[in-house]
């Protein structure tokens, strides 16, 4: 039976909210991902500015997230994440009743491969510190 082993907590700051409009699914919005940093027992690393996290507001009220940026670790080490996740909240604010993700990496070859050959899972939750907008991600490995 898989179990979660701690990867790291990230703090992502975003941009503001931008409405797309109504779709057939419900509605659409994409939210900028300006920066933040990650740290874990096995890296630290820096959120790499101009990622997105693409956001559906379905009509039963749950939130599908996709998120894709990069983080470049302490020792210059890009990795690309890609992070889908589902939230909802009765009160439509946090905390959130439902706040779950599923990461995939990208890593290259080295010290950061065993990120390509794991499943992960997270939490999200509110994060924003003196004022900017963020949310605080959890991230665990399934071992």
């Amino acid at each position: 039976m898989p179990r979660p082993e701690f990867c790291y907590d990230a703090i992502v700051w975003l941009s503001e909210t931008i409405p797309h409009g109504e779709s057939p699914l419900g509605q659409r919005f994409h939210v900028g991902i300006t920066g933040g940093a990650a740290k874990g027992p096995d890296f630290a690393a820096r959120i790499v500015p101009g990622g997105y996290d693409w956001q559906l507001l379905r009509r039963d009220g749950y939130w599908e997230l996709e998120a894709d940026y990069f983080m470049e670790t302490d020792d210059g080490t890009y990795l690309r994440v890609e992070n889908h996740g589902l939230w909802y909240s009765a009160s439509g604010d946090w905390p959130a009743d439902y706040a779950v993700t599923t990461p995939r990496f990208e890593a290259p070859s080295g010290p950061y491969e065993w990120m390509n050959q794991h499943v992960f899972t997270g939490t999200v939750a509110e994060g924003g510190v003196e004022g900017r907008e963020a949310v605080r991600i959890a991230v665990y490995k399934m071992v």
